[in-house]
């Protein structure tokens, strides 16, 4: 197993490709590498911004998966209007990338239905 660093100084390690068994690679290797840096530190830039966003947050974090956080606020739309507001700020500023990221905030008055 090689170590990829993410850019939050995070350590995954990622196997060598696959072969199957007529020896064709099932996945390269590269792809994996960098795959792994990228979508490990885009994950970092997520977790520093809900930690930043704790500060001035008036509801609670649900969950976390990959590159999408689920919240729960107070009733209001204020509250809904200062967490987009929180987020896309934070997330944009959380890590220093060379290149900007962008930020999709969907409201639901419950994770099944639209607001």
């Amino acid at each position: 197993l090689n170590p990829v660093y993410t850019i939050g100084g995070r350590i995954c390690f990622v196997e060598p490709s696959s072969v199957d068994d007529e020896g064709d690679v099932l996945q390269s290797y590269g792809y994996k590498l960098l795959n792994t840096a990228i979508q490990g530190s885009a994950g970092d830039q997520l977790l520093q911004a809900v930690i930043q966003l704790d500060d001035e947050f008036p509801g609670s974090l649900v969950l976390t998966a990959h590159d999408q956080v689920l919240l729960s606020l107070p009733r209001g739309k204020k509250h809904v209007a200062r967490v987009k507001e929180i987020m896309c700020d934070e997330v944009s500023k959380a890590l220093d990338f060379d290149i900007p990221m962008q930020v999709e905030v969907e409201v639901k008055k419950r994770w099944h239905e639209d607001f």
